[in-house]
This record gives C-alpha cells, sequence and structure tokens, in this order.
C-alpha cells in the first residue's frame, strides 16, 4: 500500500476526525482501488518503484511529486466505495466517523450528496494524476512503457491531443479513455468500411511507424475529424455523456448522477440535436474526402485507393440515372 500510517490516510482525505476503526475498515477499499489503479492507470512497474520509494522518500523528488497525486485519487474513491460501510457523520470537515453506539446515522439524502461529491473529486483527481504523467512521461519512464499508457497507440486517434485538435473533450484524460471502445468500433468498421481494408491498413500503419505529406493532408483535412465526429454521434447514443463548454465529458461520476424527468429531456434533446449535427457535418466531409482522393489518386500517391472499389475517375464522365417522377397509382395518387 502507499500508505504507511493512518495519519497518511487522514491527510490525504482532509478529514482529521476519520476514527481508527473507520480507516482500519477503508484500508480493505484502499487497496482495491490501488489494484484497479495498477492494472488500469498506471502500470506495476512504476507503482513498485513509488512504494519502494516511499520509507526514504524526499520533498520535491519525482516519487513525491507523484504520490501526492496518486494519493488524492485513492483516497477520494476509497471514501466514496467505503462510506455507505463506515458509520459516517458530516461535520465542517466533510465526512467523519463515529464507532460510539450513541451516535446517529447520517441521513440518507446528505450521505448521497457526499458520495456524488467524493466520486466527482475522484474523476478530477484521476484527471490530474493522468495529466501529470503525460506532461512528464520523460520522467516516468516505466509509467510511459506500460501496456496502461500504450493502450490506444493502435488507434486511428491515439492521443487525447489528437482529439482535442477536432473536437473537444474538456482536457480530460479519462473521458478519453472511456471513449475506448467507442473508438475502436469507429475505426474497425466505419472507418475501414469507408476507405477500404488495405488502405485504411496502410493509414494506421503509416501513424505508427511515419506519416507521408500526402496521408497527413487527409488525416488533418478529413480522417480524424470525420473519426471524432463518428465517435462522438456514437458516445450520445451508448454512453452517459455531459455537453460541457462545447464539448462533452464521460466520467465515472456522470454515470451516478440523477437528474429529474425535466432535465434529463432536455439533455435528450440536446444530445440528439447535437448527433444530427455531428452526421451531417461526417456526410459533408466524407463527401469532400472522396472528391480529393479521386482527384488525387495515381500509382504513386494513394494508389491503395485508386485500386479500391471506391475510387471514381474524375475524367470519366458517369451517366446520369434517370428517374421516373410519374406516380405508378399504386398509392392511390
Amino acid at each position: 500500500m502507499l500508505y504507511t500510517t493512518d495519519n497518511d490516510i487522514k491527510e490525504s482525505a482532509g478529514h482529521a476526525s476519520l476514527g481508527t476503526g473507520a480507516i482500519k475498515t477503508l484500508r480493505e477499499d484502499i487497496e482495491a482501488i490501488e489494484l484497479d489503479l495498477v492494472n488500469t492507470y498506471l502500470g506495476q512497474a512504476e507503482y513498485d518503484k513509488l512504494e519502494a520509494a516511499l520509507p526514504s522518500l524526499e520533498d520535491g523528488s519525482k516519487y513525491h511529486k507523484l504520490l501526492k497525486h496518486v494519493r488524492r485519487y485513492v483516497t477520494a474513491k476509497s471514501l466514496w466505495r467505503g462510506s455507505s460501510k463506515i458509520n459516517v457523520q458530516i461535520d465542517n470537515s466533510g465526512i467523519s466517523s463515529s464507532m460510539s453506539d450513541t451516535s446517529k446515522p447520517v441521513r440518507e439524502w446528505m450521505l448521497t450528496d457526499v458520495k456524488a461529491q467524493l466520486l466527482n473529486d475522484a474523476c478530477e483527481y484521476l484527471d490530474m494524476l493522468l495529466s501529470f504523467l503525460e506532461n512528464n512521461k520523460e520522467v516516468y519512464t516505466d509509467w510511459a512503457g506500460s501496456t496502461q499508457y500504450k493502450w490506444n497507440k493502435e488507434l486511428l486517434i491515439n492521443s487525447l491531443a489528437t482529439f482535442e485538435k477536432y473536437y473537444s473533450l474538456n482536457g480530460s484524460h479519462t473521458t478519453y479513455r472511456n471513449l475506448r471502445a467507442t473508438m475502436m468500433y469507429v475505426d474497425d468498421v466505419q472507418m475501414q468500411t469507408l476507405l477500404g481494408t488495405a488502405f485504411y491498413a496502410s493509414i494506421k500503419n503509416e501513424i505508427s511507424t511515419a506519416v507521408s505529406a500526402e496521408t497527413n493532408v487527409i488525416l488533418n483535412n478529413f480522417i480524424y475529424r470525420i473519426a471524432s465526429f463518428y465517435t462522438i454521434g456514437r458516445a450520445l447514443k451508448t454512453m452517459t455523456v455531459s455537453l460541457v463548454n462545447g464539448g462533452v465529458k464521460i466520467t465515472e461520476y456522470l454515470a451516478q448522477m440523477e437528474s429529474g424527468h425535466n432535465a434529463r429531456q432536455a439533455e435528450y434533446k440536446e444530445r440528439e440535436l447535437l448527433g444530427k449535427q455531428l452526421e451531417e457535418d461526417a456526410c459533408m466531409l466524407i463527401s469532400d474526402m472522396r472528391k480529393y482522393l479521386n482527384a488525387n489518386a495515381s500509382d504513386t500517391v494513394y494508389a491503395l485507393w485508386k485500386d479500391s472499389d471506391h475510387y471514381e475517375d474524375p475524367n470519366v464522365a458517369v451517366e446520369k440515372i434517370q428517374v421516373n417522377l410519374k406516380s405508378s397509382g399504386f398509392f392511390g395518387m
């Protein structure tokens, strides 16, 4: 564990009145949250080095800085998870605990509100932790080399920074991570169908190695935008999404929120309108991309597009299909 004394838990929680019995119970939750932290975000190697550094930790050292971020997240998430199991009281400092037989249990609505705030805090602390690691990945090399960091490297949009150029996620690493399954579907189904299997594979290979000048043009002008619009459009239909500052946010906290009927109806309408707009924008971009690729494809540039079934030679006139506009009378017209 990344806590050597009970005071470590109290200090990171900001609740000096947590009782000994509550902390004992909370340690079980801390162990569970730390395990999830290792498996999902930090990686075993970086965690082991952080834990090994605890006995002789120096102020200002790399692990002293990392520990602050990790403990804030783990403690807030553990308090959220464990607050239903301890005899909770709420005072000016937030959650406190008492194991006395005469202590009164907190009112249910108060505990619900506090748990919602704790989960919100935990999500924000996790974003801060992931942002800190990303900004210092040359320092925390074990994390940068872990599968927990490289989870997204096979995606078309393989970083939060790239996604944010085309659609705002409000700088949230957790939102970007929560879009993982959606991005995989968009890549493997929608974008592969749009580009053709061979052309799609060649583009993904370039992204993971070295991007050519011509591929860079279609990535930045078309593909990244289309993929991001498809991703957000699908997320609006399948996930708990909050519309924030002209972008979206998706966190565990949002999935736990309760809202009234009118609020849900308004949110649904907003999401529906945004989804339609994203679909229209994506269709326009797809049309423009096809025109661009058809006009510029040759045996040396965008050759795999030219060899695909999607290619249409702009120099060959396409015969217009005559449409019969007369009514057949079948529907009584």
